[in-house]
């Protein structure tokens, strides 16, 4: 006699039990502010080999989209795209400090009504041009159950915070990015048993680059390795800003730990999807250039790691470029979660269960109303597939590099091959036709939305 769920059966045969069901998947999701698309160890750095190992022992454990990107390299726009999984000029955060709707289909929202706790610790800029004041009131409309709130100052050493306990102004003590890590530690020993959405949002390695004092002995500015596509004239510069961008991203990498680690003792992180990425990189000086908005892989590509083990392959390397808006639509996949109308993103959940090749994809990038250390540069259009980026501005063609056989985007091939530049200029118009994206003058944006700016800097005020 077989047994069959612990029973005989009279049929002789062993019969396999049923696999339990996996319980839904928590969720901790967790990202930086200016942090480059390659800017640790096992992500291609070679002045950060060694000295990053939490995210190189995540990056084992993942998937890696490596040519993921930014929509509109710019802090809130990313926040917006993640949480509404909409297109900048959709949801109207297509600059700094606009605010996102408190009518908007969040992914907090969503996750809340699904039976998610959700908690957000870190960098909000939602909330119009609040950075250093309160940002609850934006979070609880984002259905946000706990956060720890910052604004956006970017003061690393004891900066300060608002609760969702209604305790007002506190502060963290020391680099906050390792006192935020320890407070979601503690939140994730308190809900191990809870189906959690966690969202860390850190600062750093956004300027100011000089604040994480304990690790900058790590870097010394003479033996760091100057990418080729930086200026004679701006290496020195380089330098001194990168090493303190390294050991900003050498904190974070402490900060990695301290969550995986309390993960880990939880006993559940075979059922947390657990995600790394940015909202969009940092020039540092490549092609001459600083900060962010620019549509060069420096600014606009971020990266993108998922696990979840057994689900999603580790150790694996994808080149499909996955964009802002796809996240949303992609994590409530990944959890079993019906999303909401609206959505412009993609879901890219089967592709990154193995379930699904896809050959490329034509990633729009934009820049919808040039401002702060943009001002004056050019709106743009583009589409970064996992080849190519082509961009144009308002006069047309403007940038075209072939990334596989230049990494670091130093030959601009408009006006040398007519083919394959026909052939992605008709990408371009096909992407912007289906979002019914006119590549309006931003100036006409600013008035639909309403928004007024400085006239020094294109900025709104804060």
């Amino acid at each position: 006699m077989a047994l069959i769920n612990g029973k005989q059966s009279s049929r002789g045969a062993v019969l396999a039990r049923e696999p339990a069901p996996r319980p839904a998947p928590k969720l901790l999701f967790v990202f930086a502010d200016e942090m480059r698309h390659d800017a640790w160890g096992a992500g291609g750095d070679p002045n950060l080999e060694g000295l990053t190992p939490n995210f190189d022992a995540l990056t084992a454990q993942s998937t890696r989209m490596a040519a993921a990107v930014s929509c509109c390299p710019v802090c809130s726009p990313y926040r917006a795209s993640l949480m509404t999984g909409q297109y900048p000029d959709t949801h109207g955060v297509f600059l700094n400090d606009a605010p996102l709707a408190g009518s908007a289909a969040t992914l907090g929202n969503v996750l809340k009504a699904a039976g998610y706790a959700t908690a957000w610790v870190g960098k909000w800029h939602l909330q119009g041009g609040v950075r250093t004041n309160d940002q609850s009131p934006s979070m609880a409309d984002h259905g946000l159950d706990y956060f720890r709130a910052s604004g956006s100052e970017h003061d690393y050493n004891g900066s300060d915070y608002w609760q969702h306990e209604g305790g007002g102004q506190q502060t963290w003590t020391g680099f906050d990015a390792l006192a935020q890590a320890d407070d979601v530690a503690s939140f994730i020993a308190a809900h191990a048993s809870d189906k959690f959405a966690l969202f860390l949002s850190w600062g750093p390695p956004h300027p100011p680059y000089d604040k994480a004092d304990d690790y900058e002995a790590l870097f010394d500015p003479e033996l760091l390795t100057v990418p080729d596509n930086v200026p004679e004239n701006k290496v020195a510069s380089w330098r001194i800003d990168a090493a303190g961008y390294y050991a900003n991203i050498a904190a974070l990498d402490e900060a990695l730990g301290t969550v995986i680690e309390a993960l880990e003792a939880t006993g559940a992180a075979d059922d947390t999807i657990v995600v790394f990425t940015a909202d969009h990189g940092d020039m540092l000086f490549a092609q001459g250039n600083i900060k962010k908005q620019w549509p060069y892989d420096e600014s606009a590509r971020v990266p993108l790691l998922v696990r979840y083990p057994g689900i999603v392959p580790a150790g694996t390397s994808r080149p499909w470029p996955i964009n802002a808006p796809d996240v949303m639509p992609t994590l409530l996949g990944l959890c079993g979660v019906t999303g909401p109308e609206g959505m412009e993103g993609a879901d890219w959940s089967q592709a990154l269960r193995g379930m699904e090749g896809v050959s490329d994809n034509d990633a729009l990038i934009a820049s919808y109303w040039p401002h702060g250390s943009y001002y004056g540069k050019p709106e743009y259009r583009g589409i970064r597939t996992s080849r190519y980026t082509y961009v144009e501005d308002h006069g047309g063609a403007w940038l075209l590099f072939d990334n596989d056989a230049d990494p670091l985007q130093q030959t601009n091939l408009v006006g040398q091959s007519a083919e394959l530049q026909a052939d992605l200029a008709s990408r371009l118009a096909a992407v912007l036709a289906a979002r019914e994206d006119t590549f309006p003058q931003g100036s006409a944006l600013l008035t639909q939305w309403s928004y007024e700016v400085d006239p020094g800097d294109g900025s709104l005020p804060h």
